[in-house]
């Protein structure tokens, strides 16, 4: 997957991976036990404070919120 923003570059391998791991967070606990708002910002908080993270990865998460 792709993902870009205007005007950045795409994101880089370890971006990608960051990411990646997201989903599967959000996956597994759908999965176990439900999901709520606070868990959403829960790992959004943690996603920001990683050295790794990026305009584009936070676009790419706020883009994959909704579904």
């Amino acid at each position: 997957m792709d993902v870009t923003h205007p005007g950045s570059k795409p994101l880089e391998a370890d971006q990608q991976s960051l990411l990646e791991s997201f989903r599967k967070k959000v996956d597994s606990r759908i999965s176990s036990q439900g999901f709520t708002a606070a868990d959403l910002q829960m790992f959004v908080d943690e996603i920001k404070k990683h050295p790794h993270v990026s305009v584009a990865l936070l676009d790419a998460i706020r883009r994959e919120v909704p579904t």
